[in-house]
């Protein structure tokens, strides 16, 4: 069971039923001068409760990626000016990973498809509102493309990932390389593409493959934990570890070097970046760091959902106050709040309550939500208040 558990984590959260972790894609504009990078105009672009993950560039304005959405991830596309997202493909039962535009001449996007079956495959996804899977059976986890007919990607093999080159028009697959990683890049100016392996020690390690002659050889190591990097330019490699940012030069070598510190942005765990092929720009996939007030609003939502009376009653005051907005006391004290949701928690089995929006401010969260109880859903916002580490006050909007 153990080495089930680090297989699943190591192919990166491929199966539906794995905890997904919260996190957001981010934009900054960066300017690397004398081995610094500047951050600028640092912003939280999808600003989504749920896995937001797996960007990439549909455009130099437009950002292509997973959003979490109704319980589901689907394909978002989010222009850089901040711009609500749109889903303007295909929504499916099952979730969407990794998408990426075909082409600069093609509006459509390829994506893995991961089914409530948990079959698992690669579609191209339309304007239309259509998908169509490219290869039955070809069980592909990440990939890049390098023209609209030829990719090199990372397909679930057994209990590991392989690395292919698939012929999309021949529908013809070659193995190149057994255990391979989920981080594979063109690399700029040069008709080759980057991929990683990972070695005895389970470290992984960047290899270069010429996409004319086929031949590949080591680039460099990456460090210890970390799997995912992007090319900045065609000699410096870009990589994320918690907050922090390294740089390995392929000119200087030897290596990986620390250019920049986030944390200041309040994110962690930076894990994949995409890197704007027209601007000094890279959309940045990382934990927000939450609050000690957010962090018990979410902990009663989580006991919320378990139907955990204790757990639930223990995030709030002994004077918990209950409001319909804006001034009408609803109930107050904990043994009234306790009697109701006791009852409304026993006899609402399929009780979920999803995040749609949330906003942290100071000592108040503001929850939109969407509420299944009974067969019914219904939306709803809360405010709730902090004080002392526990939920003080609770207003509704319904």
């Amino acid at each position: 069971m153990k080495n089930f558990i680090v297989l699943l984590l190591f192919l990166g959260f491929w199966q539906l039923g794995l905890a997904q972790p919260n996190t957001d894609v981010y934009l900054l504009d960066y300017q690397l001068k004398e081995s610094q990078l500047t951050a600028t105009g640092f912003k939280n672009l999808s600003n989504n409760m749920g896995y937001d993950n797996q960007p990439s560039w549909y455009d130099e304005d437009t950002v292509v990626y997973g959003r979490t959405q109704n319980g589901a991830t689907e394909i978002a596309l989010q222009t850089t000016d901040g711009s609500e997202a749109r889903t303007p493909f295909q929504l499916t039962s099952g979730g969407e990973y990794s998408p990426q535009r075909l082409s600069v001449d093609s509006e459509d996007v390829l994506a893995v498809r991961l089914d409530t079956t948990g079959y698992q495959g690669l579609y191209l996804y339309t304007k239309d509102s259509n998908s169509t899977e490219l290869i039955k059976g070809l069980r592909m986890a990440y990939f890049t493309i390098i023209n609209p007919n030829d990719l090199i990607g990372s397909v679930l093999s057994d209990n590991r990932l392989d690395l292919v080159r698939v012929d999309l028009m021949a529908k013809q697959i070659d193995t190149l390389f057994d255990i391979s990683g989920r981080s594979i890049n063109i690399r700029p100016n040069k008709k080759a593409v980057s991929y990683t392996l990972v070695n005895e020690d389970g470290n992984h390690e960047i290899f270069q493959l010429d996409l004319d002659s086929g031949e590949s050889f080591f680039i460099a190591q990456l460090p210890i934990g970390i799997q995912d990097y992007i090319w900045l330019n065609n000699d410096q490699i870009l990589i994320g570890s918690g907050p922090r940012l390294f740089i390995y030069d392929l000119f200087v070598g030897g290596e990986w070097k620390q250019v920049g510190d986030l944390s200041d942005f309040g994110i962690d765990e930076i894990t994949r970046m995409s890197k704007n092929p027209g601007k000094d720009q890279i959309a940045i996939v990382a934990m927000p760091v939450i609050s000690a007030t957010e962090q018990i609003v979410q902990q009663q939502l989580d006991a919320y959902n378990n139907r955990d009376i204790d757990g639930f009653m223990a995030t709030y005051s002994d004077d918990i106050a209950l409001y319909n907005f804006p001034d009408q006391l609803m109930g107050e004290g904990q043994e009234s709040m306790r009697k109701q949701y006791a009852g409304f928690f026993d006899s609402t089995p399929d009780l979920h309550c999803e995040i749609q929006k949330r906003i942290v401010i100071g000592n108040r969260v503001i929850d939109h939500e969407l509420v299944t109880a009974n067969g019914q859903q219904f939306t709803a916002v809360a405010i709730y208040e902090v004080e002392n580490g526990k939920i003080v006050k609770v207003t509704f909007l319904r």
